[in-house]
């Protein structure tokens, strides 16, 4: 086996569900840092939310699959986990008491499309649907 390069990132805590061997990220670190993009983000009727923006995650102490940050009022959060038995991806973008974005996909997935649709409107605090999030680490974050 030869040496195994360094990647041009920096590394966090092993988040083993998707970083390494045999995982679906491959044999490379887990990142400190993961960059998040949404886009396409609707305001519901009468409410409003942010169309997308661009933000950088860092690991959650002590919960290396877990990445948060905060932007104003705005909170981001995507982890990596299993939950019900189901491995899944999930990615939300909040404030208090308002939700913006709220996505599930496959475990280890880095395009996520938003859960809340029109029809969640109707649910008291949800003031966005539609649009995706897309995950990507590297040497630029």
């Amino acid at each position: 086996m030869g040496i195994v390069p360094t990647p041009n990132y920096d590394e966090g805590d092993d988040c083993t569900g998707c970083f390494g061997i045999g995982k679906e990220f491959g044999d490379v670190p887990t990142p400190e840092r993961i960059k998040v993009v949404f886009s396409g983000i609707q305001s519901c009727p009468l409410k409003s939310a942010p169309t997308g923006g661009t933000y950088i995650l860092t690991q959650y102490p002590g919960y290396p699959c877990f990445y948060t940050a905060t932007d104003g009022p705005l909170y981001i959060e995507a982890s990596f986990y299993t939950a019900g038995g189901s491995p899944v991806t999930l990615v939300t973008l909040y404030e208090a008491s308002k939700w913006y974005f709220s996505g599930t996909g496959p475990i280890c997935s880095t395009i996520i499309s938003n859960d809340l649709d029109l029809a969640a409107c109707s649910i008291a605090g949800n003031n966005g649907f539609g649009g995706q999030a897309e995950i990507s680490w590297g040497p630029e974050i």
